[in-house]
């Protein structure tokens, strides 16, 4: 009698699902339930090579929450007025978040290091192993290195 809205896996191979109960976490062959301080959006989540969970979180669309397996911490990153679109995670533990005005660069306290540029059509952004950031727009797609887009 559950809903399943997203899934994923992280480095250690362990299974996380957002379900109605809140997250569910599978290792040593059993579930385990995290129950989220802060409400979450369901459809999307990322976990770090740190293993912490990133999430945005729900009614509140310029905030990121982030699990460090002990601890919820909610970060306002954006202006209230501005919505987070996509984020994730490069190797280095550094959080990219797309809103609707910017692409900006913040480590893992949520502290910004950089505004890198204004995609206001980005709809999708992923962070590869070589850690390029891949942008999604409505009719492009951007790659984004040391040597910029």
């Amino acid at each position: 009698n559950k809903h399943f809205f997203y899934m994923t896996n992280d480095k250690n191979y362990r299974v996380w699902l957002k379900t109605t109960d809140g997250i569910q976490i599978f290792e040593n062959n059993e579930w385990r339930l995290i129950t989220p301080t802060y409400p979450i959006v369901n459809d999307f989540f990322v976990i770090d090579d740190s293993l912490n969970l990133w999430a945005k979180q729900s009614g509140r669309p310029y905030a990121i929450v982030k699990y460090d397996g002990v601890s919820w911490y909610s970060y306002d990153l954006v202006s209230s007025s501005i919505e987070i679109r996509a984020f994730d995670v490069d190797r280095d533990g550094n959080l990219w978040v797309m809103s609707d005005s910017y692409l900006e660069k913040f480590n893992s306290n949520g502290v910004l290091i950089k505004r890198i540029c204004n995609l206001s059509d980005c709809h999708y952004l992923k962070v590869d192993s070589q850690n390029n950031i891949w942008l999604c727009t409505t009719w492009n797609i951007y790659r984004l290195n040391e040597n910029g887009l």
